[in-house]
């Protein structure tokens, strides 16, 4: 997953809020991560946004 702006970090989420994995830079690999809805939280400069994923 790719995000169309630069940002500090993001972060992989459970739906409880459960930190799963966090990286530095635009882009997250969750190929390792089991199939399931998360959250992405995109950290930035600018603020931050979350948004409801599904991973298959």
């Amino acid at each position: 997953m790719e995000a169309d702006k630069a940002f500090d970090k993001i972060q992989l989420l459970s739906l409880n809020g459960k930190l799963i994995q966090e990286v530095k830079g635009e882009s997250i690999n969750v190929g390792n991560v089991p199939s399931g809805v998360y959250l992405i939280q995109l950290i930035g400069q600018s603020g931050s946004a979350i948004q409801k994923v599904i991973i298959q």
